[in-house]
Parts: structure tokens; sequence; C-alpha cells
């Protein structure tokens, strides 16, 4: 688990708790791990993640926009949609046209616990 990120998250998202902190921490490993198999984001580092994909994942779940059950096209390495449904249980359709990557969005979605998506 980074410790990085962690302190990162208690200092600047301090309502991000429980089990949904350790959700978070644990698709950001995920997501490292996988990105130096596949190339799925360029926003690696701790604060990238947090400034870029969380905040961009906070303010989608804070719109209107969002109806259930959501798709995300295109989901590449997960975001909005893995990481968005890290913080609740509605359930997400994750579409991938590469076959590596819809296969890491599923293994991802095992591996945290995620039976709400499908990928």
């Amino acid at each position: 688990m980074n410790s990085e990120l962690r302190q990162i998250l208690e200092r600047d998202f301090p309502s991000i708790q429980g089990e949904v902190l350790a959700r978070v921490l644990r698709f950001y490993d995920l997501l490292v791990a996988e990105n130096a198999v596949q190339n799925l984001t360029r926003l690696i580092s701790p604060q990238d993640f947090a400034e870029g994909h969380l905040v961009d994942v906070l303010e989608l779940r804070k719109s209107e926009f969002l109806r259930f059950p959501a798709m995300d096209l295109g989901s590449g390495g997960g975001v909005p949609g893995l990481l968005a449904a890290c913080f609740s249980a509605e359930p997400w359709l994750l579409v991938d046209s590469e076959k590596k990557k819809a296969d890491f969005l599923s293994r991802a979605a095992a591996e945290l616990g995620l039976s709400h998506v499908r990928a």
C-alpha cells in the first residue's frame, strides 16, 4: 500500500475513510502495477493520481450527471468507472475495446470486491 498516497488522502480528502479509503489505495496499487505492463494512464504519481483521477471522480459523483446503471466507455485503467465504484454499490459497466485492458478491469473489480461492476 502506498504510504505517500495515504498521507495525501488523509490530509486533502479526510472524508474518504474506512473501507472506501482501503479500496482507493488498493485500486491505486493495482493501477500502478498494471501500468508497468500496459499503458493505462500518465497520472501515476500519488499526487497526480489524487489531483487528477480522484478529483475527477469526486466531481463526477457530486454532479447530477450520473444515472445508474452507469457505463464507462473506453475505461482504460478504470477511471472514472472503477474508481467511482469504490465509493458506492451502484452498478457500473466498464467497456474497453482492448481485451488486455478489459481483462485488467475484470481482475481489479474482483480484487477490490466490487461485485456491482462488470467489464
